[in-house]
């Protein structure tokens, strides 16, 4: 998707490999395709796509008729929270002639040579979903932030910009379905009594249905003494960093993230991070998160508490060591080189 219409994680991502291909001194050139600009390519040349929307579809079939593309390489970003029942619906599409998303999916899948997964278990549900002939076509590299990611030059801004003070409950994303952030919000608002600190949203909405696009206004209007919404800041700013410093804690209880950005980032400040129970959040993360049951008001409500109860005290657990260690550009830039070489 254009950045000028959405941008999130994969954009993150993106912009991330190209840091990471200058900064090892490589030869390469990293050019963006411009869709209201004729594109050339020079001989021998990967393409990278990020994501697997639907409008890949077409631009990766003519891709592959281009002589001078070497390789095409694809980062889905693909994790669901149902796969049986995608699983049954990609074979009874192919009972039809029409074109639907799992067709569209499949050909994405079968015409990319690689599909870099951020996680093993994105990996093995692709394949269970659209079977073991994709199991050879993928590579595992996690996704990572910037090595100086926990650096701040100055540690008040955001505070000054917002008139806030530190100590406050932090979520930085879209405000959606996925990411949970009605649900999110009301057991904030329950659970208030006993934590005690303002929640602020570093995000706008999208994807909402009119009537829970209501639902979320109302409840900002209604708690804005308690609720503080921020628009989009951009990644690795120092207003964005210094959110993350001067916060207690961060919360994401997504349903399925891959495993959320904003989660290594508020890591790399060694916050503690409340995070929706899925399959690739629990590899990234082990021991290093509180988790609760995205679907269970009650058990997002008890997390926060237990977070903000904890996040007073001092950290016994090294949460920036973890992060440098395994998610950060310099800890993946060997495996993407190979990859591209």
């Amino acid at each position: 998707m254009p950045f000028s219409l959405g941008y999130g994680g994969k954009e993150v991502q993106l912009l991330g490999y190209k840091r990471i291909i200058e900064g090892t001194g490589s030869s390469a050139r990293v050019n963006f395709l411009d869709p209201w600009e004729r594109f050339t390519f020079p001989d021998d040349s990967l393409l990278h796509l990020f994501g697997s929307g639907k409008w890949f579809h077409n631009l990766l079939g003519q891709a592959r008729q281009k002589k001078e593309i070497k390789k095409i390489i694809l980062s889905p970003t693909f994790y669901y929270d149902k796969p049986l029942k995608l699983k049954l619906g990609n074979y009874l599409s192919r009972l039809t002639p029409l074109e639907n998303q799992f067709s569209y999916k499949r050909f994405i899948f079968e015409h990319a040579d690689t599909l870099v997964v951020n996680s093993q278990a994105e990996g093995e549900q692709i394949v269970y979903i659209f079977g073991r002939h994709l199991e050879e076509k993928l590579v595992v590299i996690p996704n990572t932030i910037a090595n100086d990611f926990g650096n701040v030059i100055d540690y008040n801004c955001f505070l000054l910009k917002h008139n806030l003070e530190p100590g406050y409950i932090l979520s930085v994303g879209f405000l959606d379905e996925r990411k949970n952030s009605i649900r999110m919000i009301q057991a904030f608002l329950d659970s208030y009594s006993s934590v005690k600190r303002k929640l602020v949203l570093i995000g706008g909405a999208r994807f909402l249905d009119p009537r829970n696009a209501e639902l979320l206004s109302r409840l900002l209007a209604e708690n804005k003494e308690i609720i503080q919404q921020i628009p989009f800041l951009p990644s690795g700013s120092d207003l964005i960093k210094s959110a993350y410093f001067n916060c207690a804690f961060h919360i994401l209880p997504s349903h399925v993230e891959t495993p959320g950005i904003a989660n290594l980032e508020a890591l790399a400040f060694g916050k503690p991070i409340v995070v929706g129970d899925c399959a690739p959040v629990r590899e990234y993360f082990g021991n290093f998160a509180n988790y609760c049951v995205s679907a269970s008001l009650n058990s997002i409500k008890e997390a926060l508490i237990a977070t903000s109860d904890y996040s007073s005290k001092a950290m016994p657990i090294k949460f920036t060591e973890f992060i440098q260690k395994k998610y950060t550009h310099q800890s993946i830039s060997k495996r993407l080189m190979a990859l591209y070489e």
